[in-house]
């Protein structure tokens, strides 16, 4: 299950990494105070390369709650018994 949780990440981040600012530019304050906080994630098809994803605390909520709706979409499809 922790694969699949860090392949749906991959997903979202991937998905979300267009709308943010590029990790090279130095992450900046909202105009409404929200904190900018970045981390760093596992590259999609890579073992080895990371990369740098700043998103506001509210997005990092919002990307929270949809891997987790993912996880229990697959949970529900897949059954307790695996198939």
């Amino acid at each position: 299950m922790s694969r699949a949780s860090g392949i749906l990440f991959g997903f979202a981040v991937a998905a979300t990494s267009a709308a943010t600012s590029t990790a090279d530019a130095a992450p900046a304050k909202k105009a409404d105070g929200d904190k900018v906080i970045c981390r760093t994630v596992p590259d999609i098809g890579s073992r080895l390369a990371e990369k740098r994803v700043c998103l506001t605390r509210e997005q990092w909520r919002q990307q929270k709650d949809i891997e987790r709706q993912n996880l229990d979409k697959i949970r529900i499809r897949t059954g307790p018994d695996g198939g």
